[in-house]
């Protein structure tokens, strides 16, 4: 089953030299360095709430890799995984979401990205280019990007296309995994308008490392026929709890406390000069 799933869907040239155990020994040193880079949330119960909702996905998907989530104290609107089964949501992205189901299409995303283990078959696309030089990557579709460099890597040439490859791959897997853990995959149009709005009334706050790799109406048109293709498999899908409600304003006054946090600290600095 995983590979009449999985086998078409990945680009032909898509190969990965890192075994299981090698991406699992890489993600766990690359997200303590990440972590040491970025502010995580300390609020264990939305942590849990977010970790259970990507678990029931995860049981649902083709990931082979243990899945963790952890949330980032940032007004970003992104997500992304490192090798390993390591995802991380930003805060902004998290209160942007206005349902359960759109989170989960958020966090199922993401763990099509651990399932297809995009990170390490992009470096292993990266060091076949590039003798002695193996570029460390992180995925995530929501930044209007894919890659971000951990080390040093060479040209873009062709890069992009394995990105968009990923990405829609990301989608497709996403919304399957949707569907079978009855969340409605319906609410994954929901979530890249409200992005994409959000773009264009404060352009920058997607955060863009690629700027030319944008979440596009194409995009939206893949995900939207790749919904009829699954449409009527269930009779009725969960689109919101109200737990999911409780967790929102957690995470609306997780990032209110960061914005005053981030407003205050001038007038902090100001005082001791």
């Amino acid at each position: 089953m995983v590979c009449l799933l999985l086998a078409p869907a990945l680009p032909a040239r898509s190969v990965n030299f890192y075994s299981i155990e090698h991406e699992l020994a890489l993600g766990k040193q690359l997200s303590a360095e990440l972590e040491r880079q970025v502010k995580l949330s300390d609020d264990a119960i939305l942590s849990e709430y977010v970790n259970r909702v990507a678990q029931k996905i995860t049981r649902q998907s083709d990931a082979t890799l243990p899945v963790t989530v952890r949330i980032i104290e940032s007004g970003d609107l992104n997500a992304f995984t490192l090798p390993g089964g390591h995802i991380y949501l930003n805060s902004g992205l998290l209160r942007l979401t206005e349902s359960e189901s759109e989170l989960a299409f958020v966090l199922a995303h993401e763990i099509g990205h651990v399932a297809a283990r995009h990170a390490t078959r992009e470096a292993t696309r990266n060091e076949l280019l590039q003798a002695g030089s193996i570029p460390l990557m992180v995925l995530g579709g929501w930044s209007g990007m894919a890659l971000r460099e951990f080390a040093s890597a060479g040209g873009r040439t062709g890069a992009m296309k394995g990105v968009r490859d990923f990405e829609a791959q990301a989608d497709r897997l996403g919304l399957d995994y949707m569907d079978r853990s009855g969340y409605d995959p319906s609410a994954a149009i929901d979530m890249f308008e409200r992005i994409e709005g959000r773009e264009r009334k404060i352009p920058g706050r997607v955060k863009r490392l690629w700027s030319d790799h944008p979440i596009t109406a194409s995009r939206i048109d893949a995900a939207q026929k790749h919904l009829n293709e699954i449409a009527g498999h269930r009779p009725e899908y969960v689109v919101n709890t109200s737990e999911y409600e409780e967790m929102r304003l957690r995470a609306i006054a997780l990032e209110e406390r960061r914005t005053a946090q981030v407003n205050q600290a001038p007038h902090l600095g100001a005082e001791k000069h």
